[in-house]
């Protein structure tokens, strides 16, 4: 998801340039401890071809290889992107009882280092990075019948973002592995706004075997979660059509997704995107409920199929919620009246012919670019 917002922070010291210091190795994994360590300003944004990058990429490798996680890359645990300079970091769980390719859960470990402005990105992506190491090592330690692999992209943030380069994008033109499902995460363990517990699990309109899926997994609180079309998000009401993540390469390539996010706030792509913004009970239920998804496609007699279709219905609910919840008592805190007046005309008219704007109002009066100007065009 990339969007750029300019902001002044604080030139990063000499001293705070040393590398951070690893957590433990440890089967369980502690949440806060992995973000705590990719997100630390030493590692300057983990940005590709970078020494942080090399270190988040050494402490992903460590963690795998202690969970009992076997390398999936073309070097090992390291695929290197030949179009670029970044590196996936590429795993498998084997299954007990394989009969087929089974599913992907990937989330990008790359983040930007603007020059003096260092973003740390723990919410953009270090949350997910670490939400999809816990599952794999849970996955490691209960096998499911068919094999997952996992994948921590390199170069998703500009300038390669949908390019050649960029890692998912890469490994769907290069596979070390063939999968029947691609579980995405970006952007997770926070909200649209503070103490949001929505989170957003797209695209499974992509099979219907996904559908069936997320329409009967419990979800865990506190997660209260919105499923949706992704077009909602993509085809915007100016007229583009925009790409958000990593499922972008899968669904080029017809393989079934999900795409798993809290979606963009006001820390997104800044310097405030810290360790101490993370909700991490949050990000503990999404670690249980995505593995509850890999463990269902895992498990089925079947993989999941390529037939995308319309829900409408689904939509308009989804969409309608969230509106609900961004006006209601514990809603967006520093909307302004003029938001307020937007989203409230939104959701006075939400029907089926104006689900996108209604959509498209809420997450940019939540996002980075808030303003009058941007967010009145929708």
């Amino acid at each position: 998801m990339k969007l750029l917002l300019p902001v002044v922070f604080l030139f990063v010291s000499a001293c705070a340039q040393r590398p951070a210091v690893a957590p433990a190795v440890d089967a369980q994994v502690d949440l806060k401890a992995a973000v705590g360590f990719l997100a630390d300003p030493s590692l300057r944004g983990r940005e590709e071809g970078s020494p942080g990058s090399a270190l988040a990429r050494q402490y992903l490798i460590a963690q795998l290889e202690a969970c009992g996680a076997l390398p999936a890359g073309t070097d090992g645990f390291e695929q290197r992107i030949t179009t670029g300079r970044g590196t996936n970091v590429l795993a498998r769980i084997p299954g007990t009882d394989p009969g087929g390719p089974g599913p992907l859960i990937g989330a990008h470990y790359d983040h930007q280092d603007l020059a003096m402005v260092t973003h740390p990105g723990a919410y953009d992506n270090a949350t997910a990075v670490a939400a999809t190491l816990s599952i794999a090592c849970r996955l490691a330690a209960r096998p499911a019948k068919n094999d997952v692999i996992v994948a921590f992209w390199d170069a998703e943030e500009p300038p390669t973002f949908l390019t050649p380069a960029m890692g998912s994008q890469y490994f769907v033109a290069h596979p070390t592995a063939e999968v029947s499902t691609a579980l995405i995460l970006d952007l997770m363990g926070s909200g649209l706004w503070d103490g949001y517990p929505g989170t957003f699990a797209l695209g499974a309109e992509s099979s219907p075997q996904l559908l069936e899926i997320g329409g009967r997994l419990q979800v865990p609180p506190p997660l209260v979660a919105h499923q949706a079309s992704l077009t909602l998000v993509e085809d915007l009401v100016v007229g583009k059509h925009q790409a958000w993540s990593d499922y972008d390469a899968f669904r080029n390539a017809k393989v079934p997704f999900v795409f798993f996010t809290d979606g963009q706030n006001r820390r997104y792509h800044t310097a405030y995107d810290t360790v101490d913004a993370v909700d991490f009970d949050k990000l503990a239920a999404q670690s249980v409920w995505v593995e509850a998804w890999a463990r269902a496609i895992a498990d089925a007699p079947v993989a999941p199929r390529w037939a995308p279709k319309k829900t409408p219905t689904r939509d308009l609910q989804a969409v309608r919620r969230v509106l609900d919840d961004a006006l209601g008592p514990d809603g967006m805190p520093d909307l302004t009246p003029t938001g307020t007046a937007a989203l409230t005309s939104a959701r006075a008219h939400l029907d089926a012919a104006h689900v996108h704007s209604g959509a498209q109002r809420v997450l940019c009066w939540a996002g980075p670019n808030a303003s009058p100007i941007a967010c009145g065009m929708l």
